[in-house]
């Protein structure tokens, strides 16, 4: 699944019907998640499909857009903000129902399952650890139960901890511009990130209340939550 234009537009359409222009105080946490995404998305379907690191760097500040918050300078980690974003957006009835439709999808389990048992995404791998096996083979084992239950939050957060290694592989030089040696993981990790920003954008602009976002991190000069 690539984004085209077209849905890129369509995205739009709905979120301009929704805020218009400009948006409020209390709309700005959700309006400008969504509308700064959205650019880094329209951003991304511009740059070849070759050239994979872009690609994957302008999704992933995409959907940073939507899960960063303030909490995250308090000392929370990557994963622990992530978490918080999917409780928020599990608050809404129509969002928690269509978002455990991922659960559902085999083509996301199929990707999920290519890159939570990618050796090269485990710090157990990289320190030598004999045991990095069974912890591959545990973490998806526990994330296959999640996924029966319709624990849609510890299915996801077991993705999001490997597609944030391979964000920091790529983000901290870890890696070749080409990503030759690591397009087994770049490759499905694009694909997924595609398939989740879509979910999420469709989710956040139809049904997500504008009471439930924190407040956003670095709200622009002259929005209403700026601090001037």
């Amino acid at each position: 699944m690539n984004f085209s234009l077209e849905t890129i537009e369509r995205l739009e359409r709905e979120y301009f019907k929704r805020f218009g222009g400009s948006s409020t105080k209390q709309q700005q946490s959700l309006a400008d998640r969504i509308r700064r995404s959205l650019s880094w998305i329209k951003r991304s379907v511009h740059i070849s499909t070759e050239d994979a690191p872009r690609r994957f760097v302008d999704l992933w500040i995409a959907l940073n857009s939507l899960y960063g918050s303030p909490l995250s300078h308090r000392g929370e980690t990557e994963q622990e903000t992530f978490k918080i974003f999917l409780e928020i957006l599990g608050k809404d009835r129509d969002c928690r129902e269509r978002l455990n439709l991922l659960l559902e999808d085999r083509r996301v389990k199929d990707l999920t399952k290519t890159i939570v048992q990618n050796k090269y995404l485990w710090p157990q791998f990289w320190s030598k650890n004999p045991n990095y096996r069974t912890a591959i083979t545990n973490e998806w084992e526990k994330m296959e139960q999640a996924q029966n239950k319709g624990d849609i939050s510890r299915f996801l957060l077991g993705l999001f901890e490997r597609l944030n290694i391979l964000r920091n592989q790529i983000f901290h030089g870890a890696s070749s511009a080409a990503t030759i040696r690591n397009k087994d993981s770049v490759d499905p990790g694009i694909e997924i990130l595609e398939i989740l920003l879509s979910c999420f954008l469709g989710l956040m602009v139809r049904f997500s209340p504008e009471n439930h976002w924190p407040p956003l991190p670095f709200p622009g000069r002259g929005s209403p939550q700026h601090p001037e």
